[in-house]
């Protein structure tokens, strides 16, 4: 990358110790969220399985945690897909021949489990196996024989015994035990071949080899109603026994001990004293069973029923009530019971921990380990999952409530006689997400405020002058901040995700109140950065774009009374008349107060103004027009005076003067520069103002401008370049150094930023920058710049990447006056005449590298200049002469001495001069992506890379409409432009930026191709040329109800071969103008398609049923509440995947049809389009004419972009072994295999989002995009 006029330099803070300023560093450091499900302990370790946050999202994650809570080791098992209620479940965790955990996860909206081995040594996966036969709800694994354990689940109703192998990790054999109906199921094995379950009312034996025979049956007397929850099989006794509940007028407890040989019952014990109370639990000694009982009811009893019963003879030795928490009048269950030496152990009710004492069931101590402020809080929602008993303390795992909306897991060290809890661990939720400095704010007192976001969790931080932080206070939910103001001498605001307004007194250090100033209606709004007003003594007026298909503004008055606890709401919606793109308003505001009594703001083409009377806020409506020319930005100026910036159709700037008397236009003009990201500030005298512009992303203009002539004082082209993207993110007036500050970034890749931070002049000059590229590649920005005038200091804040493989630190940087000038110039130029020295006709070139010491680089313009700031201290400035160049100034370095200010001034120059002529052009092209229908930009690059001045002819072959052009072409024939370029000299570089309207649907999915050709005369009668191909891949958005097949079918015929997967999409949106509850589709399959090979796939939403009956598929999304897309089009849209085969057997030629039948709630169905194949067994059998007779394959990719996999499609499939690959953006290789058969699934589980190359060996290279 190659900038074309500013100079900058990237700093590595953790090499150059920079003592000239001062740098504050904030990383994410919170907990993420996460949630244990099972957990055990077996030899002095605690193994615990649960959904957590360690990586890139929410995983089933198992960990082996030491009896401190310290992790030995953990391991990712799956990325479980994300919905609610959650679909996935962790069924079973145990230990397998002292080697292995074996740990069971059921998925129930797709009706499958997942088994996994895994090593207790060091976490390493032995086997893992996906059943796609499964169910709803899952009993526990028990261990029929030495290799073989038995659980049931239910599906469809239906109870059916699995049989797993332990050898190899699979279920291998499974078998209907009949219909369920509404009663508990429960199962054990006795390791001897026999298998005890139990159904509603009956118990049974059978061998697991031999399920279809029952060797005994034991009914229950109907009349007492009795149901069975829990079978177990003593190893001390070897007897059986039952726990369950007979339901007479109430439900009342029972216990039963039976013989497992003979199936008659031993004895039977009722404790009919409890009341309505069900099986909750169960542990067991030599001579005693210890059961907890539930309330029937969730609302029920306000108690924990306890049993301790006589293994022996039934009798019931004591049985008890207790309450974790006497305080609460609320339902207190227990999930767990643990006989320990010296006590038994519940555990319950929101954490709630209770020790009983063994012999008389007294209770010795009951607390609660997560406490509310309100007994409706988030009750049962964050509760303890186990707790285990070790000689000397008391181990508990559970989860706490966290940041208002979610919990974290904890592990809990606890004293066994007194239950005081010794140590708190968090052990999961290890994931670090970026931080950032997003803005500052100089408040009244002579400090400033940090507004960040640190992770998820925005954070305010009070610093003096010196970079120092005062205090520092977290928000207390979880909310991407967006936009804060500091109202007046104590009072901020700060605007974030979900419209919550938050206020907070920076004075006292105290949160005052959060408005949630919307209602559902803009829960999906894009956010423009808003505007936030205050009119003392008590009003906030806040303006929110909301992007959706017919754009509107939302503005809020909140009537703000001393005690903050009322509010008072108008809305006002603008509907304006152009759809408004996202980054239009990343620096811009669009609400200012005329006065007390009126606001002012940008409305599309025209700049409003509404009353804002106590009564209602729709009062004395003005607008001025302006033509068509987009606002972007609307602030005061000067006393009367308001002035607004935008852009016309070919993105000219345009200022216009509006006079805030009479509320009338003054004067509209063009400024000489074109962008659609603009932003003006006053200027240090009163009728200037400079003009920030970023145009196409590609180029940064700072403009000083007079109002009052209408004039350009001076204009600098800040950054240019064709090979990244640039970005500026803030700018302030620095008085005291007459200069101003300017903050920004670049942008290759969105893995690869680097910050800008500028210092220019009232008069033009840069005095000074930097590029901060941060110690790693990653998430380098600078966001927001800051000048105290009390202290003479300036401030520059973003974020910035100081880790490997970590994500950034919030970072700002402090500068005195002295600091921001103390800066070295230098310029490399070609030295014709080799005498070391500059003429006037010897240019610079941009050739070469040039550090500061032997690692900070110095970046160099396109004219050879560079400029950048020192630190203090000795250093040596380096030049690196490229290849075919020899050095002629004498010089390769120059020491520096940074606190001698003559040895700063001095200009470093580098003479150049070739030793051997090369001829040499390079052309690339890149883009953004290319959508149906829509325009994007192309930036087509041309660089002499050879040493030798060039006279370059470029051609480019072109797809879709060409609509502007920022260099006019010399020729355009038929689908191609020609341009120009004399003497271009060594290093000097062309860039040309066209926007295209891109295909339409009509070729969705294909691979566009636009080819650059540079031509240049390589010797006196040699043309050569260099060729640089640009694919990308259009993506569309088409009919939203409707039916997909791949393959499609060969040629208009849809010729498809037979015996091969038929994979069906059907797509649906909801387009009326309410949310759907539920939706059914009904798809009728095709006869000639084989049922039995019918295969689910995947949906956009949890699904709650999905059956088969005769060949109709059903596929039922019960509460799914899709949004409507008047209100939320992103969200409206849904999807259900399946595939089939044909059946064997079928005539050439068949024809298969299929229709889908769509149900939003009670409406009539949607029918779908007739997708079409017809089977033949061969392609070249069924030509028609001579052209059909060879078809080469044409590839295709579905879905793209994709989510967990997407399919490689062709044409044809009678081809060899075809090895194919995927490489990220920096040629790494991610995936790679071979193929001989078509569609192949390809997943893309575990890659990040990003784009990605799909290499065909020898055939074809396609983009691909990962995105979730």
């Amino acid at each position: 990358m190659i900038p074309r006029i500013l100079t900058l330099v990237l700093l590595f803070f953790s090499r150059l110790c920079f003592a000239q300023f001062t740098e504050h560093y904030t990383v994410d450091t919170l907990t993420e969220p996460g949630q244990p499900s099972k957990s055990i302990f077996y030899q002095n370790h605690v193994y615990v399985l649960g959904i957590s946050t360690d990586n890139e999202g929410p995983e089933f994650i198992v960990r082996k945690l030491d009896t401190l809570g310290k992790v030995v080791w953990s391991n990712v098992l799956l990325t479980p897909r994300l919905g609610f209620p959650p679909t996935y479940q962790c069924f079973h965790l145990s230990t397998l021949d002292d080697q292995y955990l074996l740990v069971g996860i059921s998925d129930y909206s797709s009706l499958a489990y997942t088994m996994l081995k895994i090593d207790l040594k060091n976490g390493a996966i032995i086997s893992k196996n996906l059943d796609t036969n499964g169910g709803y709800t899952y009993t526990e694994l028990s261990f029929a024989s030495k290799d073989t354990a038995v659980f049931i689940i239910e599906a469809y109703h239906d109870l059916i015994l699995a049989t797993f192998d332990k050898l190899s990790g699979k279920t291998v054999q499974t078998y209907k035990l009949g219909g369920r109906d509404q009663n508990p199921f429960a199962i054990v094995g006795d390791k001897r071949g026999n298998v005890y379950y139990s159904k509603g009312d009956t118990i049974f034996k059978i061998n697991y080899q031999n399920p279809g025979s029952k060797l005994w049956t034991l009914p229950f007397p109907a009349l007492d109603k009795i149901t069975i929850s829990k079978l177990y099989l003593d190893p001390d006794d070897g007897t059986l026994y039952a726990f369950g509940q007979a339901k007479y007028n109430n439900t009342i407890p029972i216990v039963v001990k039976i013989d497992p040989q003979a199936g008659k019952i031993i004895w039977s014990t009722k404790i009919e004293d409890l009341g309505d109370f069900i099986f909750s639990a169960m542990d067991v000694s030599p001579i005693s069973l210890y059961i907890s009982w539930n309330d029937r009811f969730a609302g029920g009893a306000y108690y924990t029923p306890t049993s301790k019963i006589d293994k022996q003879t039934g009798a019931i030795i004591w049985s008890k009530l207790h309450r974790f928490d006497p305080s609460l009048p609320i339902s207190q269950r227990t999930t767990v019971i643990t006989a320990g030496s010296d006590g038994i152990y519940l555990l319950g009710h929101d954490w709630g921990i209770m020790k009983l004492d063994t012999l008389s069931g007294a209770k010795i101590y009951s607390f609660q380990v997560n406490i509310y402020e309100s007994i409706y809080d988030l009750q049962g929602y964050s509760p303890g999952r186990n707790i285990f008993e070790t000689p000397t303390r008391l181990i508990s795992i559970g989860q706490k409530p966290y940041r208002s909306i979610s919990s974290k897991e904890v592990f809990l060290t606890l004293d066994k006689t007194t239950g005081k809890i010794i140590a708190e661990k968090d052990y999961g939720g290890l994931k670090q997400y970026d931080a950032q400095t997003i803005q500052m704010l100089a408040t009244p007192q002579g400090q400033f405020i940090a507004i960040q976001q640190i992770g998820a969790m925005g954070k305010l931080v009070l610093f003096d002058a010196d970079n120092t932080p005062v205090w520092e206070y977290f928000l207390p939910q979880e909310r991407k901040l967006i936009y804060a103001k500091i109202l007046n001498d104590s009072l901020l605001a700060v605007l974030s995700g979900g419209f919550n307004l938050d206020l907070f007194n920076f004075v006292k250090k105290k949160f005052l109140k959060n408005f949630p100033i919307s209602n559902t209606d803009y829960s999906t709004f894009f956010l423009a950065k808003p505007s936030i007003v205050f009119h003392p003594p008590n009003m906030i007026f806040v303006a929110i774009h909301r992007n959706a298909s017919e754009p509107q503004t939302a503005m809020y008055r909140i009537d703000l009374p001393e005690n903050f606890n009322s509010l008072n709401e108008h809305t006002l919606f603008i509907r304006n008349s152009v759809s408004l793109p996202s980054d239009k308003f990343s620096v811009n505001n669009v609400l200012v107060p005329l006065n007390k009594d009126t606001i002012i703001f940008i409305n599309g083409y025209s700049i409003e103004k509404r009353s804002i009377p106590s009564s209602d806020i729709r009062d004395d409506y003005k607008a001025i027009p302006t033509g068509f020319v987009q606002k972007v930005h609307l602030d005061h100026y000067q006393h009367n005076f308001l002035l607004a910036l935008g852009y016309d159709r070919s993105e000219q700037v345009m200022l216009t003067k509006i006079n805030r008397a009479d509320f009338t236009k003054v004067w509209t003009t063009s400024l000489p520069v074109y962008g659609q990201i603009s932003k003006w500030i006053p200027s240090e005298v009163s009728n200037m103002v400079y003009i920030i512009v970023n145009q196409t992303n590609r180029r940064l203009h700072l403009l000083k401008y007079n109002t009052e002539n209408q004039t350009v004082i001076w204009q600098k082209t800040l950054f240019e370049t064709p090979t990244e993207s640039v970005h500026f993110t803030d700018i302030c007036l620095n008085q005291n150094d007459q200069s101003l500050l300017i903050a920004g970034y670049t942008e290759s890749t969105p893995q690869n930023k680097k910050a800008i931070f500028i210092n220019i002049g009232f008069d033009g000059t840069i005095q000074s920058n930097l590029l901060a590229e941060g110690d790693f590649p990653g998430n380098n920005q600078g966001l927001c710049v800051l000048h105290l005038e009390p202290a003479n200091k300036s401030y520059f804040g973003g974020s910035i990447n100081k880790s490997p493989q970590k994500a950034s630190s919030a970072f700002i940087y402090s500068f005195s006056a002295d600091q921001l000038n103390n800066s070295i110039k230098g310029l490399i130029f070609w030295d014709k005449n080799s005498d070391g020295k500059q003429s006037k006709d010897e240019p610079g070139v941009a050739l070469g590298d040039v550090f500061l010491g032997f690692s900070t680089r110095v970046y160099h313009n396109a004219e050879g200049q560079f400029k950048t700031l020192v630190p203090s201290g000795q250093f040596t400035l380096r030049y690196r002469v490229p290849e075919h160049w020899i050095l002629t100034s004498g010089e390769f370095s120059y020491p520096i001495d940074a606190s001698n200010i003559q040895n700063l001034k001095d200009t470093f120059r580098f003479g150049i001069i070739p030793i051997q002529i090369v001829n040499k052009i390079d052309v690339s092209a890149t883009s953004q992506q290319l959508v149906c229908n829509e325009e994007a930009p192309l930036y087509v690059i041309v660089k002499n890379k050879g040493t030798s001045i060039q006279n370059v002819k470029l051609r480019l072959d072109f797809e879709g409409t060409p609509i502007l052009q920022n260099m006019l072409p010399d020729s355009i024939r038929q689908r191609a432009m020609y341009w120009t370029f004399d003497s271009l000299s060594p290093g000097a570089a062309r860039w040309i930026k066209l926007d295209f309207l891109i295909p339409g649907v009509g070729q969705i999915g294909d691979s566009l191709v636009y080819k650059s050709t540079a031509f240049y005369q390589q010797a006196p009668n040699i043309v050569d040329s260099t060729i640089y191909r640009y694919h990308d891949i259009l993506l569309c958005s088409y009919d939203p109800n409707d039916k997909l097949v791949r393959p499609e079918g060969l040629q208009k015929n849809k010729l498809t071969l037979f015996n091969q997967y038929l994979n069906y999409t059907i797509r649906f949106q909801n387009t009326g103008n309410f949310p759907a509850r539920h939706i059914t589709i009904i798809d009728t399959i095709d006869r000639d398609l084989d049922f039995a090979t019918f295969e689910f796939l995947n949906a956009s939403h949890p699904i709650t049923e999905v059956t088969g009956k005769g060949n109709v598929a059903k596929f039922v999304f019960k509460n799914i509440n899709l949004p409507d897309s008047t209100n939320n089009e992103p969200e409206s849209h849904g999807f259900v995947s399946f595939r089939i085969k044909d059946r064997s057997g079928l005539a050439e030629k068949t024809t298969i049809d299929n229709t889908a039948y769509i149900y939003f709630d009670q409406n009539p169905a949607i029918v779908t389009n007739t997708t079409q194949n017809v089977m033949v067994s061969k392609f070249e059998d069924i030509s028609t004419s001579s052209q059909d007779k060879f078809i080469p394959p044409n590839f295709r990719l579905y879905p793209n972009p994709a989510q967990d996999y997407f399919m490689m499609d062709a044409s044809m499939d009678n081809f060899s072994n075809i090895k194919w690959k995927m490489i990220n953006t920096l040629g790494k290789t991610c995936l790679e295999g071979n193929t001989q058969s078509f569609p192949l699934h390809i997943s893309t589980h575990n890659l990040p989002n990003g784009m990605y190359y799909l290499i065909i060996e020898g055939r074809k290279i396609m983009k691909v995009v990962v995105t979730r």
